[in-house]
């Protein structure tokens, strides 16, 4: 506010903030070669959103075995049927006077046409399982699951049979949980397996923290089984990008 002789002048300014849209996952996919894939996000916040689907940054229309839906404030993307080409970057993009925000799925499938998958049991020690996360996520796989448990010795026994020395060291911990972690890419059985080996009698490497992976794509499904539930697996890896 300014006065002089002449009178009184008054301004104001207003500020407004545009809040940018959120997008929350509204359906948990399932990976599976000749099965339809189905995943939905929930689209709030922000006025005049336009929201649009991208596959490898390019725009995705309705047709050739893909449907776009929209029901109300949930968006989806159906795929008929999975296969090798149906591999890639799938992502959701809504914008907004606020704002623009993607969520990305990634999508892959190993030679047979399945995704492989390892399932590691790690000690509970948090720095650990956090280096060895960041060195299979840089090596370019996938968390497809994971979750802490005290293991059943029915479950160990079931599982571990063939396996004297690692259930001596399972059994060893009867009341401390484990973390157990799916994960997913092409060569990733050989690849866990190869870091856990050479982690093997050296104190201070994180995978010296892990007391197990799948051996092969075809252990790993095994164990798969045996660890989890279809609804504990998820068959991608996103984040949100705010640009």
């Amino acid at each position: 506010m300014a006065t002089s002789t002449l009178g009184m002048a008054k301004q104001t300014c207003t500020l407004v903030l545009k809040e940018k849209p959120k997008v929350e996952m509204v359906d948990r996919p399932v990976l599976e070669k000749g099965k339809p894939f189905l995943l939905g996000f929930k689209v709030t916040g922000g006025e005049n959103i336009k929201v649009r689907w991208l596959r490898n940054g390019e725009e995705l229309q309705t047709g050739d075995g893909i449907e776009l839906t929209q029901e109300g404030d949930v968006f989806r993307l159906r795929i008929s049927a999975l296969n090798e080409a149906s591999a890639g970057d799938y992502t959701i993009e809504a914008s907004g006077e606020g704002g623009t925000v993607r969520s990305t799925i990634s999508l892959s499938f190993s030679e047979g046409g399945t995704a492989e998958r390892s399932v590691s049991v790690m000690k509970l020690k948090g720095a650990a399982i956090k280096q060895v996360s960041t060195t299979l996520s840089s090596a370019g796989f996938k968390c497809a699951g994971a979750k802490i448990v005290k293991a059943r010795l029915d479950l160990l026994q079931n599982q571990f049979a063939s396996n004297p020395e690692l259930m001596a060291k399972l059994v060893a911990m009867p009341d401390a949980p484990i973390y157990l972690a799916v994960w997913e890419g092409n060569g990733v059985c050989s690849a866990v397996k190869s870091k856990l080996d050479e982690a093997a009698g050296k104190a201070g490497n994180p995978f010296s923290e892990m007391v197990h992976s799948s051996s092969t794509p075809d252990s790993g499904k095994k164990e798969l089984g045996v660890w989890f539930k279809p609804y504990e697996l998820v068959g991608w890896g996103y984040a949100d990008v705010f640009p």
